[in-house]
């Protein structure tokens, strides 16, 4: 699990974030064991009925995929492998 405070990466790839008022809005990110571990659970999540902020995709770094949890913190799905 990383905390990510990088506002690079998410305003690069998650086209509809915004800037948190009065707090602090996390990124959590989970790496996994591959691109298809990657689109997995994105489709299980959302599936739970969890906000898929942005579908799985290959980035300049890694395959990942964000999705909202209920506190609407990110959680963000990542495989990193070549």
């Amino acid at each position: 699990v990383t905390l990510f405070w990088d506002t690079v990466f998410a305003e690069t790839y998650d086209p509809s974030r915004e800037k948190p008022a009065g707090g602090y809005r996390v990124m959590l990110e989970f790496f996994l064991q591959d691109a298809a571990a990657v689109d997995a659970k994105y489709a299980e999540l959302v599936g739970f009925g969890y906000h898929g902020r942005r579908a799985p995709v290959q980035t300049n770094g890694p395959y990942a995929a964000m999705v909202d949890d209920p506190d609407g913190n990110v959680i963000l799905l990542t495989n990193d492998t070549p």
